[in-house]
């Protein structure tokens, strides 16, 4: 397992992909009556629903694009305004399907809503700036 940092967005979308990994593991592990203290649940009380893991491997789609998208721009040396916007584009595109797939849950359909607001109040910033207007033209995928 992995452990989540809580100024590292990045780890929780790590925790969840290693969990979904060794869901079966952690299910077994939680499950053992050895770690029941005096009549109490012991490990049992952290065993996730069946509902619960639905969740996260929901999630787990959603987070992983972003955490690919935070690879791709941080290997970068200088990341680049023509390449990070098809990255956001991206972003907002999953975040779009998360909301329109009436499978996922309803948590997952506003924490989609939520992120994708976040995303287009960013997004929107770029209107102003000049060099967003340039670097748009300049790039083969945005030519007019």
């Amino acid at each position: 397992m992995k452990r989540a940092v809580a100024m590292h967005w990045n780890t929780h979308a790590e925790v969840i992909e290693r969990a979904l990994y060794l869901h079966l593991a952690i299910d077994k592990l939680l499950s053992l009556s050895k770690y029941d203290k005096c009549g109490k649940k012991g490990l049992q009380q952290y065993k996730l629903e069946p509902l619960e893991w639905r969740i996260l491997t929901q999630l787990e789609h959603i987070l992983g694009a972003f955490l690919a998208a935070t690879v791709c721009v941080s290997k970068s040396k200088v990341p680049l305004l023509h390449e990070v916007i098809p990255l956001i584009d991206s972003c907002t595109g999953i975040l779009e399907d998360a909301i329109a797939d009436l499978t996922n849950h309803q948590a997952v359909h506003v924490a989609a809503a939520r992120g994708l607001n976040v995303l287009n109040k960013y997004y929107s910033k770029t209107d102003d700036s000049i060099m967003y207007h340039i670097a748009m033209i300049m790039h083969p995928r945005y030519k007019l």
